[in-house]
């Protein structure tokens, strides 16, 4: 099962395609909880790859469906079920924290969402 990542610094990308589903950070957020949208409204173009470096193209429309929309809470709301592209999805929030992204800072801590998606 894939892991993702979502680093809420400036080279942390807020957009994630993973196993035929697109997910994105969304709103607000803190130690416990985050949201996450699929980005039904979202394209993923080629990547381009070169020494050390990716490169991607990504075209977004806002204002995601609220019914697209899942909150994910320690404790509580760990897990949720999606459904999309005609495929369904477990997804499971599995830590929150906080790190260093060098080369960005040594000093600043930077907070990350990590995440497990299952395609079922």
């Amino acid at each position: 099962m894939p892991e993702i990542k979502f680093s809420v610094s400036p080279f942390g990308a807020p957009t994630i395609e993973v196993e035929g589903i697109t997910l994105q950070r969304f709103g607000a957020y803190n130690d416990e909880e985050v949201t996450l949208i699929v980005a039904t409204n979202t394209q993923v173009g080629p990547i381009s790859k070169g020494p050390g470096i990716q490169v991607g193209h990504v075209v977004m429309t806002p204002t995601p469906p609220a019914d697209q929309q899942y909150t994910f809470k320690k404790g509580s709301k760990e897990e949720h079920t999606i459904t999309a592209n005609g495929n369904t999805y477990s997804v499971k929030f599995l830590e929150a924290g906080e790190e260093f992204v060098i080369p960005v800072s040594t000093t600043q801590k930077f907070r990350f969402y990590r995440f497990q998606v299952e395609k079922q």
